[in-house]
């Protein structure tokens, strides 16, 4: 698999996920913000913008953006990574 499949698969399963809870990309990035210790390690996830360019496979996140993301949509981080490599 390349790296650009790759992150495509990724953040094809971070929408997927998202989605599946019923929250926006707004409402994740506001959970993510309203959690002082995620502030500090999500920099740049400051807006739904940059959930956008996860979910689309522009943006190579973290681990910790990633472990930020699964705890604002209230899942293990494996339920995101389970759904990378398996289309």
């Amino acid at each position: 698999m390349s790296r650009t499949d790759a992150l495509s698969q990724l953040g094809a399963a971070v929408a997927e996920v998202r989605e599946a809870h019923g929250l926006s990309q707004e409402d994740v990035v506001e959970r993510i913000e309203l959690d002082a210790d995620r502030r500090e390690q999500s920099r740049h996830l400051r807006s739904a913008r940059g959930l956008d360019a996860i979910e689309c496979g522009r943006d190579d996140p973290s681990f910790l953006t990633l472990v930020d993301i699964a705890r604002a949509i209230d899942v293990p981080l494996e339920e995101i990574l389970v759904r990378v490599g398996t289309s």
